[in-house]
C-alpha cells in the first residue's frame, strides 16, 4: 500500500505533533495489559514465531525484523544490516540530514536562503524532536504489544495442553462408561436368570402345595368317613347296650326267683330234717314204748304209715338235692352273667364319655353344617365372579390366596424401600440441580463480563491498528516532504508493513469470531443440554414415584381387603387333628422358610443391583451423561 506524493504545509502547526498522555492510547498503564480476558488470548497470529525486535547501528528507532523483512532482503541482494545504517530502517539521522540540506544548500543555491530560515529550521527541529517522541512510544507500544502476542502464544500453548488432557478424560469416561454398560449387562443377565429360577421355584412350590391341599381333602374326606363310621359304631354300641339292659335285667330277675325257690327249698329240706329227727326220736320212744304196749298191730300201722312218711321225706330229700345240684351248676353262669354286667356297666361309664364326644361332634357338626351354609351362600351370591364348584379348588384358592397375601406384604415391603430410596435419590438429584443451576448463572454471568471485556478489547485493539496506520501515513507523508527523491525500498517496507498489519487485524477478528462463537455455542449447548437432560431426568423420576405411590396406596388396600379375608377365613378354618397333616404343614413350613431365605438373598442382589444404578445416577450428575447409561437407568 501506498501514498501519493504531496507538498507539506509551510504552516504546520506543533499542536499537531503534540499527544496527550491521557488522550493517547498508544502510552503504556496498569490497565492495559491486565484489560485483555483470556477468551481474547485464545488468538493466534500468524508468523509471530519469526519476528524479534533489532536496533541499528546508527542509534535509530528500534524495529519490527519479520519473515517478510528477511525475505525481501535476500531477493534485494542486500545485507540485512550495515555498519551505518540497517536498510529496514527507513528513518535518516535527523541532525546529518540538516547538515547535508544546510551544506547543499548554502554551497549551490546561496541566494535562495530565507531571512527567516533559522526561526523556520528551529520549528522544524522541534516537530522532528516532536515527531521523534512520538516515535519513541510507538516503539514501546510495539514492543509491548510483542511481549502481549509471546503470552498470548503461551496461552495458547496452555490451552492446546488442557484441551488434549480433557480429550484424554474424555476417553476414560467414555471407557468407563462402556465398562459400566457392560458390567449393567452383566447384571441384567444375571437377574434374568434369577427371575427366571425363583419362577421355575415358584411353579415347583405351587405344584408342592397343590398335592398338599390335595393330601389335606383326601384327610379330610377320611376324617368324614371316619366320623360317621365311629357314629355307626355309637348307634350299634348303644342298641346293644340296651339290649344287654333288658337282658341283665331279665337274668337278674330269674337269679332272683332262683334264689327264691333254693331259699324255700332249703327251708322245706330243713323243715323235712327237723321232722326226719323229730320221727326218729318218736320212733325210738315208739319202740321202747312198743315193748311196753301191747297192742302191737297198731304201732305196727303207726310204724308203717312212719316208714312211708319218711319214704316220702327222702324222696323229697332227693329230688331237693338235685335240685341244689343243678343250683350248683348254675352258679358260674351266674358269675359271667355278674361279670357281663360288670362290663356292661363299665361301658356303660365309658359311654358318658362317649356321650361328651358325640356332643363336641354334633355341636362341631353344627358349626359345620352353618358355615357351609354360609359357603354355600356366599358362593351364590359370588358364583358370577368366582367360579369354584367343589371343596377342593376352594381349599385351593384359599391356599394360593394366602401365599399371594404373603407375596404381596413381601412386595409392599420391598416397594416401600423402593419408594425410600427413590426419596433419597430425588433429594439428592435436587440438591444436584440446585447446585448446577447456580454453577450455570455463575458460568453465565461469567461468561458475559468476559463477552464485554472481550468486545472493548476489541474496539481498543481496532483503534489501535487505524493510529498505527495513521502513523505510517504520517510518516510516508514526512518522507515525501523531507526527501526529494523517494526511497524504493521503504516504500515496499512501508507496503509490507501495512500488509503485515491487515492480515494481523483479520487473523485476530477472524481468530476472535471463531473462537468466541464455538465457546460460545459450546459452553451454552453443553450446560444446556445437561440440565436439560437432569430436568428431563428428574420429571422422569418425579412420574415414577407419583406411579409408584399410586402402586403402594392400592396395595396397602388390597392387603387390607386380603388380611380382612384372611382373618375371616382363619377364624373359619377347619381343625384337623392329623399326624400326617402336620407332617405335612412342618414340611411346607420348611419349603417357606427356603423361599424366605432365597428371597432375601434376592432381596440382597436387589439392593446390590440398586446400588450400582445409584452410583450410576450420581455418574450422571456429576456430568458423565451418556444415552446408554441413561437407558440402563430406565
Amino acid at each position: 500500500m501506498s501514498y501519493p506524493h504531496y507538498k507539506r504545509s509551510a504552516e504546520k502547526k506543533p499542536e499537531q505533533y503534540a499527544f496527550d498522555n491521557d488522550a493517547n492510547p498508544f502510552l503504556r498503564s496498569s490497565s492495559s495489559s491486565t484489560s485483555i480476558p483470556l477468551l481474547f488470548q485464545n488468538s493466534r497470529l500468524g508468523n509471530s514465531q519469526n519476528s524479534q525486535f533489532t536496533l541499528s547501528d546508527t542509534g535509530d528507532r528500534p524495529f519490527k525484523r519479520s519473515r517478510l523483512d528477511l525475505e525481501f532482503s535476500s531477493k534485494s541482494g542486500i545485507s540485512p544490516s550495515t555498519p551505518s545504517r540497517s536498510p529496514f530502517n527507513f528513518t535518516p539521522t535527523v541532525k546529518g540530514l540538516q547538515d547535508s540540506i544546510l551544506s547543499t544548500a548554502s554551497s549551490k543555491f546561496p541566494s535562495l536562503i530565507p531571512l527567516n530560515f533559522d526561526k523556520e529550521l528551529s520549528d522544524a527541529r522541534a516537530k522532528i524532536s516532536d515527531l521523534e517522541h512520538s516515535k519513541n512510544d510507538l516503539d514501546r507500544k510495539v514492543s509491548r504489544l510483542e511481549t502481549e502476542k509471546q503470552s498470548l502464544e503461551l496461552q495458547i500453548k496452555e490451552l492446546n495442553l488442557k484441551n488434549e488432557k480433557l480429550k484424554s478424560d474424555i476417553k476414560f469416561y467414555q471407557d468407563r462408561e462402556q465398562e459400566a454398560s457392560t458390567k449393567s449387562d452383566r447384571i441384567e443377565a444375571e437377574s434374568r436368570q434369577y427371575i427366571q429360577t425363583s419362577v421355575r421355584e415358584t411353579t415347583r412350590l405351587q405344584n408342592e402345595i397343590n398335592k398338599l391341599t390335595q393330601t389335606l381333602q383326601d384327610l379330610r374326606s377320611i376324617n368324614q368317613s371316619k366320623e360317621s363310621e365311629s357314629n355307626r359304631t355309637i348307634n350299634a354300641l348303644q342298641s346293644e347296650l340296651t339290649r344287654l339292659n333288658h337282658h341283665i335285667k331279665s337274668l337278674n330277675e330269674e337269679i332272683r326267683q332262683q334264689n327264691e325257690i333254693s331259699t324255700s327249698r332249703q327251708a322245706i329240706l330243713t323243715q323235712v330234717q327237723e321232722q326226719l329227727l323229730d320221727t326218729e326220736q318218736k320212733l325210738q320212744e315208739f319202740n321202747q314204748l312198743s315193748s311196753q304196749l301191747d297192742d302191737f298191730k297198731h304201732l305196727k300201722k303207726q310204724s308203717q304209715e312212719q316208714s312211708i312218711y319218711i319214704q316220702n321225706l327222702e324222696k323229697n330229700n332227693h329230688d331237693l338235692k338235685v335240685e341244689l345240684e343243678r343250683l350248683r351248676e348254675l352258679s358260674p353262669s351266674i358269675q359271667i352273667l355278674q361279670q357281663k354286667v360288670e362290663s356292661s356297666e363299665y361301658q356303660l361309664s365309658l359311654m358318658g364319655s362317649l356321650r361328651r364326644q358325640a356332643a363336641e361332634l354334633e355341636a362341631e357338626n353344627a358349626a359345620l353344617k352353618k358355615e357351609k351354609v354360609e359357603w354355600t351362600s356366599y358362593l351364590d351370591q359370588e358364583k358370577d365372579k368366582i367360579n369354584i364348584n367343589s371343596p377342593y379348588k376352594l381349599c385351593k384358592e384359599l391356599a394360593s390366596r394366602r401365599i399371594e397375601i404373603n407375596m404381596l406384604e413381601e412386595k409392599g415391603s420391598r416397594l416401600e424401600e423402593q419408594i425410600k430410596n427413590r426419596d433419597m435419590i430425588i433429594s439428592e438429584n435436587e440438591c444436584k440441580i440446585i447446585q448446577l443451576n447456580n454453577k450455570y448463572k455463575s458460568m453465565e454471568n461469567r461468561l458475559m463480563s468476559e463477552l464485554e471485556i472481550s468486545k472493548r478489547t476489541k474496539n481498543l485493539l481496532q483503534k489501535e491498528v487505524e493510529m498505527l496506520t495513521e502513523a505510517l501515513k504520517s510518516y510516508d507523508k514526512e518522507e515525501q516532504h523531507l526527501q526529494t527523491n523517494y526511497d524504493v525500498q521503504k516504500i515496499e517496507r512501508i507496503q509490507a508493513l501495512e500488509n503485515l498489519l491487515a492480515t494481523y487485524k483479520e487473523q485476530i477478528s477472524a481468530q476472535l469470531h471463531n473462537d468466541q462463537q464455538p465457546e460460545d455455542q459450546a459452553g451454552s449447548s453443553e450446560i444446556n443440554l445437561r440440565t436439560v437432560e437432569i430436568l428431563r431426568r428428574n420429571e422422569e423420576l418425579q412420574a415414577i414415584i407419583y406411579d409408584l405411590r399410586n402402586e403402594n396406596v392400592n396395595l396397602q388396600k388390597e392387603i387390607t381387603s386380603l388380611q380382612m379375608q384372611i382373618n375371616v377365613l382363619e377364624q373359619k378354618d377347619l381343625k384337623v387333628h392329623s399326624s400326617e397333616l402336620i407332617k405335612q404343614n412342618e414340611i411346607l413350613q420348611e419349603t417357606i422358610n427356603g423361599l424366605k431365605n432365597e428371597n432375601l438373598s434376592l432381596q440382597k442382589h436387589a439392593s446390590s443391583l440398586d446400588q450400582q444404578v445409584f452410583a450410576l445416577e450420581k455418574a450422571v450428575g456429576r456430568g458423565e451423561y451418556n444415552r446408554e447409561t441413561t437407558r440402563y437407568l430406565l
